[in-house]
């Protein structure tokens, strides 16, 4: 699915926001909103973008485009993916972009949740707007623990 107007005036945005944050890579799901959001960005911080095919959001097969809450009910995803799966693709995704120092990935919200509970962070209490630049960084007061901020 395109971004429409609200999405391209998010993504252009969201690359204003992030001009001066040291980006020095960008990382992106293959799906469509999630790429245009990225090369939007890229062009604006004259970056090159890096598409991983294994940042796509969870493939429910059968229940793709149905509500969360009818998504919620089923425990079986004969033709998607369970959970475990998708955590386990995403994961070796984000694997690839560790050796970049300042890396931006532009994902979905299934994508972060993955990674804040790799990192130990608790998840957001309110849903992260579309194309809203978090910086997920080590807390120097506590060793070994993340934080999560709006850039």
């Amino acid at each position: 699915m395109p971004l429409n107007a609200t999405g391209w005036m998010q993504a252009r945005m969201a690359a204003r926001r992030l001009a001066g944050a040291g980006i020095d890579a960008i990382w992106s799901s293959p799906m469509q909103r999630a790429l245009d959001t990225a090369r939007c960005v890229a062009e604006t911080l004259n970056l090159q973008l890096v598409v991983v095919a294994e940042l796509a959001e969870r493939n429910w097969g059968a229940l793709e485009g149905k509500s969360r809450a009818l998504r919620a009910q089923v425990t079986s995803l004969p033709d998607g993916e369970t959970f475990d799966q998708f955590r386990e693709r995403t994961l070796r995704g984000l694997a690839c972009i560790v050796a970049s120092a300042a890396p931006l990935v532009v994902a979905h919200s299934g994508t972060y949740r993955v990674l804040i509970d790799r990192l130990g962070l608790p998840e957001r209490a309110a849903p992260v707007a579309n194309s809203l630049p978090l910086r997920l960084r080590q807390d120097m007061t506590r060793a070994g623990a993340w934080m999560s901020e709006e850039v």
